[in-house]
């Protein structure tokens, strides 16, 4: 069993890393530049840290500002900081890998979770880039999506009042 554990351990490990590094390799070049979506997200951010709360994405009538709100944490702590943007951002989809695998372990088995999450973490390279984008609800919309499947999943194997609500 153990030899089987093995290459599982080493394709995580390999995910993990590539996953890391292509992201430091992103947000230390020409593709961290901010971009106009990203800046709104982030003055949402700052005006938060103001006192003044905004349900929606300025100037659209869909989309949420809980990425803002989220973001707003560390630019409350370290200051105006592109950076700390988009690793606020960057943190929901580190949180939607492992919900991936939570799910994914009920539903597949924890070996398959394993390789999905570790998909999900360096694949394809478009999802790669724009987990380094703060754009405002789309993390946050995967992570929430996923806490719902995981709780779902979860009434289904313990059916309780409790877990119903």
């Amino acid at each position: 069993m153990s030899r089987l554990r093995s290459p599982l351990a080493a394709i995580v490990a390999v995910a993990l890393v590539a996953g890391i590094a292509v992201r430091v390799w992103i947000l230390s070049g020409p593709l961290a530049t901010l971009e106009s979506d990203e800046a709104i997200s982030g003055l949402i951010a700052l005006r938060m840290l103001d006192g003044e709360f905004a349900a929606m994405y300025w100037l659209s009538p869909y989309g949420g500002t809980i990425e803002s709100a989220f973001a707003a944490i560390p630019l409350g702590l370290v200051g105006t900081s592109v950076l700390a943007l988009k690793l606020a951002t960057l943190s929901l989809y580190v949180a939607a890998a492992v919900l991936t695998w939570f799910v994914g372990a009920r539903t597949v088995g924890r070996r398959a979770a394993f390789v999905g999450a570790a998909l999900f973490w360096c694949w394809p390279p478009y999802l790669v880039w724009w987990t380094t984008k703060a754009r405002a609800y789309y993390g946050a919309g995967l992570l929430c999506g996923l806490a719902a499947f995981l709780l779902v999943l979860r009434l289904r194997e313990r059916d309780s009042a409790w877990d119903a609500a």
